[in-house]
């Protein structure tokens, strides 16, 4: 089955805003070392709230290869990739399971942790640091915060431009 191509311009166009958010953000003063907002990410929660059946992972693989390519693959590059993939498919699996209890703040939230965890993981296993324990906890806070933040973004421009981006 062929996907239409308004849905495929739809899906391209929120990846590329992401890629410019991203671009954007790391001027953007960061209260504590490997905290950001993320801001890319509200382009994958909207997304996966406008069209479902995974868009939200499409854009999220779509905007870090694309900015990758952009500013190199390093090692923030496989960090960006797996931490969005491992967030993305987690708020994909809440939203079929639980969208009709949990909202998109709640869910991106979640995302937002899921992310700083997997980013965490990676690292951990990389440097094999006992002292980085210390840090996850402060790197899951983070999380949270800039997840809700992303969320209520995600939730307003939805509820602003809901019929500009649905599926059709």
């Amino acid at each position: 089955m062929a996907l239409p191509t308004k849905y495929i311009l739809k899906i391209s166009l929120l990846a590329a805003l992401g890629v410019v958010l991203n671009l954007i953000e790391p001027p953007l003063p960061a209260p504590v070392l490997g905290i950001k907002i993320g801001l890319a990410n509200w382009a994958s929660v909207v997304g996966l709230y406008s069209f479902g059946s995974f868009a939200g992972f499409w854009i999220t693989f779509i905007r870090t290869i694309l900015l990758n390519l952009l500013i190199g693959f390093d090692l923030r590059g496989i960090l960006s990739l797996a931490g969005g993939l491992g967030s993305v498919l987690i708020m994909e699996l809440l939203y079929y399971v639980y969208s009709k209890d949990v909202g998109i703040i709640a869910i991106s939230t979640i995302g937002g942790i899921t992310h700083n965890l997997v980013q965490w993981i990676l690292i951990y296993f990389l440097l094999k640091q006992p002292l980085l324990l210390a840090y996850l906890p402060l790197l899951l806070i983070g999380g949270g915060f800039a997840g809700f933040f992303i969320g209520v973004a995600a939730n307003f421009t939805i509820k602003r431009l809901g019929g500009v981006l649905n599926a059709q």
